[in-house]
């Protein structure tokens, strides 16, 4: 027993020397940090870290896979207002949307009995889905996009004699 006991404790002190110096190493490199950027540049570089630190946690962390989904659906209904179908770009996200959330989220409380923050972004997330598809759907039907061959396309140099003044512009209004 005498040696299962010293591996004990060695393994222990190992840990709690590693979690004390972890946290004086991040204690030292945050305060060193604080003391060189402003408040506001401190705050900028502590609000992305903290966000990553969530990675699958925090329900902050699902709410933003919406954020390119929810891009797609505005870019399908504006499919529909290019083709004069206003009533396509504002029914299914301005009306459905909202309404679909509350249905789901009301069945959902309904059949569990309570709902969490991290269950209502996964509802959200899955009636923006069920509208994109809807989306998706009424753009194939209705034959609003075609997906061809680019026979002639544009050459690299091309792109680059355009591209580049435009960063250029962009860098120099920036500064």
């Amino acid at each position: 027993m005498g040696k299962a006991t010293e591996y004990l404790q060695r393994t222990t002190s190992i840990m709690i020397i590693t979690v004390l110096s972890k946290y004086m190493t991040v204690y030292a490199f945050n305060v060193g940090l604080a003391r060189l950027l402003s408040p506001a540049d401190y705050g900028d570089y502590k609000v992305p870290e903290t966000f990553v630190s969530f990675g699958h946690q925090h329900p902050l962390v699902y709410a933003t896979a919406i954020v390119p989904v929810m891009a797609v659906t505005v870019l399908a209904g504006s499919t529909f207002q290019y083709n004069n179908l206003i009533y396509m770009t504002i029914l299914p996200r301005r009306i459905f949307y909202p309404i679909l959330k509350l249905g789901l989220i009301l069945i959902l409380y309904a059949v569990v009995g309570k709902l969490t923050d991290s269950w209502a972004i996964m509802i959200a997330f899955t009636a923006i889905l069920i509208v994109l598809f809807y989306l998706l759907v009424k753009v194939k039907q209705l034959g609003l996009l075609r997906f061809q061959k680019i026979n002639n396309p544009t050459s690299p140099i091309i792109w680059l004699k355009i591209s580049i003044p435009m960063m250029l512009l962009f860098f120099t209004t920036y500064l």
